[in-house]
């Protein structure tokens, strides 16, 4: 007869996922465009930092500076402190300065204007990071960048 303790460790044991990160990540070419768009508006309800990667990214994307800056102004809008647990927030700034590399070639006074904006409202929540390593590195790597585009 099964002890309690094993019936609880059954009950609760997680199994192996069939697909690694990596397969996972590689295989998602392979779903149908519209059921990416489909899983990804559905989990913008959850994912605040999905969220906010997209809004940044379509508003660059759109050239309009005033969509641009608000959208920097959204995504910056930190009022409560970021704790060591709630990381992920080095990719907006990683993502910005992907979305204005694509298009440093065909509008680089626009990428120079939203990059620096960007990398000013960024440094100015820095100090709501309880461990603010991801986000000052990313802020260092869309200077980095911006700078090139300058040079």
């Amino acid at each position: 007869m099964a002890s309690e303790k094993s019936r609880y460790l059954n009950r609760n044991k997680k199994s192996e996922p069939p697909f690694s990160i990596g397969e996972i990540a590689s295989g998602v070419s392979s779903l149908p465009h519209s059921r990416l768009n489909e899983i990804i508006a559905l989990r913008l309800d959850w994912d605040e930092i999905l969220r906010q990667i997209l809004c940044m990214s379509l508003a660059i994307r759109s050239l309009d500076l005033t969509k641009a800056k608000a959208a920097a102004d959204n995504v910056m809008a930190i009022n409560e402190p970021i704790s060591y647990d709630d990381s992920g927030h080095g990719q907006i700034l990683y993502e910005i300065e992907r979305e204005l590399a694509a298009m440093a070639d065909q509008s680089p006074a626009y990428v120079i204007e939203v990059g620096r904006y960007a990398i000013s409202q960024a440094q100015s929540v820095a100090e709501m990071f309880e461990y603010d390593w991801d986000w000052t590195s990313s802020i260092e790597s869309l200077e980095k960048f911006v700078s090139s585009v300058e040079a």
